[in-house]
């Protein structure tokens, strides 16, 4: 029980996983090839909490602009000097 969940080798799997399906597709691999190691990364990932999603999808253009003016009123109470 020291090891419920070994993190960082399960990532590793991740990684490794993710890996092989990018070479294999770069080598030319059909979709119908990859996809059932793609279901098991994205099982792999989901039993991890993480999610797989496009950069251009993953933030929306009005989080994005939330996100700037959050970072501007950061970057202007520090220059205040009010942590």
């Amino acid at each position: 029980m020291d090891d419920d969940l070994n993190t960082a080798g399960a990532l590793g799997v991740v990684y490794d996983l993710a890996r092989e399906i990018n070479r294999a597709r770069g080598e030319g691999a059909s979709p119908q090839a990859l996809a059932p190691a793609q279901a098991t990364l994205k099982e792999l990932t989901d039993v991890l909490g993480l999610t797989l999603q496009e950069p251009a999808r993953a933030v929306s253009a009005a989080d994005a602009e939330k996100i700037n003016a959050l970072v501007a009123e950061r970057n202007a109470l520090r220059a205040a000097k009010r942590y």
